[in-house]
């Protein structure tokens, strides 16, 4: 009698030991997430799901972060260019937070977060979808940014704009430059669609609200004059003293600020090519042919514009913005 009384003792402790350890496992993940150590916490969460003590909540809690763990990964792979491994983890990702929705199908920031790993695996209509059951739990401004960026790159644009402009509204009392980054990806679904005059607006206004913030950063001005240069641009527009007053306030000898140069055609191709502390090879790839195409195309010059837009989905990401624009672009060039 006493031996079972001991043994159902030593079961009961040693289960509150299983429990514990398995909080400790959840809680030393967050602190590897913290530290942007992924790996750890994903082998940290995996530990705790091979618990058979674990608690439901504590469940869900373990699934939803090591699935962002995965999607740390995978976002991380896409980066670098390993677009298999992307992939692996991407997939790992929509398999955790699917099986968290069937414990927790209420759950808003779970239902983003599984939109956003369809997403990183291209994946755009599921994404939509579940970023449209996020939002109908619990509206946001990320998450109806994400769900544009999704619809964007369907080609879906007037969902798309549509959620660009509800994101705005939400926006009043932000800062000028959370607008301007708003405004800027609203232009870019305007110049998808080829209206260029409002990408344009979109593109002043932005320019006009970020500079109280970011007047001195030695990439935003740079590169917001030359978004705002190519849209007059295609929109057949002369903003050449525009150009020249923009220019005025930017580093013109260094890259972004030499992409400026080179529209003012004091600067070569070639030059805009050598080294610079900000970006790296293929990122100055994606951007100058992106830049150029669009510069090429503006001039009626279809085969080199064709040419560039080819790089720019071979140097950018697929779900890059000039990766989609570019090739719309293509297509409407073949067309």
């Amino acid at each position: 009698m006493r031996a079972t009384f001991l043994v159902a003792v030593s079961m009961i402790a040693l289960a509150g030991v299983a429990r514990a350890t398995a909080a400790d496992d959840i809680s030393a993940a967050k602190a590897a997430v913290e530290a942007n150590r992924y790996d750890e916490a994903i082998r940290l969460y995996t530990q705790a799901l091979s618990d058979s003590a674990l608690g439901a909540d504590q469940r869900v809690q373990a699934l939803r972060g090591r699935g962002g763990g995965y999607l740390s990964r995978s976002m991380i792979a896409d980066a670098f260019g390993r677009k298999d491994e992307a992939a692996r983890f991407g997939e790992d990702a929509v398999r955790d937070f699917s099986e968290a929705l069937k414990a927790q199908g209420d759950d808003a920031e779970l239902y983003a977060a599984r939109g956003q790993a369809e997403y990183s695996l291209g994946r755009y209509a599921e994404a939509i979808a579940d970023y449209s059951e996020a939002i109908k739990r619990k509206s946001s401004v990320e998450t109806l940014l994400q769900r544009a960026a999704a619809e964007r790159a369907s080609a879906d644009v007037d969902r798309a704009v549509a959620d660009y402009g509800a994101a705005l509204d939400a926006q009043d009392n932000s800062p000028g430059s959370e607008k301007a980054d708003i405004l800027d990806d609203r232009a870019f679904t305007y110049f998808l669609a080829g209206k260029f005059d409002l990408a344009a607006a979109d593109f002043a206004k932005a320019l006009s609200l970020g500079m109280g913030e970011r007047a001195n950063d030695v990439l935003w001005l740079p590169y917001q004059t030359v978004w705002l240069h190519l849209a007059r641009l295609r929109a057949g527009t002369d903003d050449s003293q525009e150009l020249k007053d923009n220019a005025s306030r930017v580093n013109l000898g260094e890259w972004p600020g030499s992409a400026v140069n080179y529209f003012l055609g004091q600067t070569t191709l070639e030059q805009l090519s050598t080294v610079s502390p900000h970006g790296g090879a293929r990122n100055r790839e994606c951007n100058v042919s992106f830049f150029v195409g669009e510069q090429a195309l503006a001039k009626g010059e279809k085969a080199p514009a064709a040419e560039q837009f080819r790089k720019t989905t071979q140097a950018c990401g697929p779900r890059h913005v000039f990766s989609i624009i570019a090739r719309q672009e293509l297509a409407r060039i073949e067309r």
